[in-house]
């Protein structure tokens, strides 16, 4: 029992940390914070699309572009 907690508090410390990274880069490449509604969609897309995708993502789009990505809903 204890195993299994310690690993999922670990995985979840890294999907934090993970979500932070990609915040932070999303915050330089936009040139401004997120906004908590851009976090909510960051972390949902990081979870569908996966890390090379949003990565993939915040290095090819400018900043106009990739802000209109996470305001898209239907982005993918």
């Amino acid at each position: 029992m204890q195993s299994t907690l310690t690993q999922r508090a670990f995985q979840s410390g890294v999907e934090r940390g993970f979500e932070q990274s990609f915040a932070a880069l999303y915050h330089r490449r936009l040139g401004r914070p997120l906004t908590v509604g851009e976090r909510t969609t960051l972390r949902a897309r990081l979870d569908t699309h996966g890390a090379d995708r949003i990565a993939e993502v915040a290095l090819d789009l400018s900043a106009d572009a990739l802000a209109a990505w996470l305001a898209d809903a239907d982005a993918t």
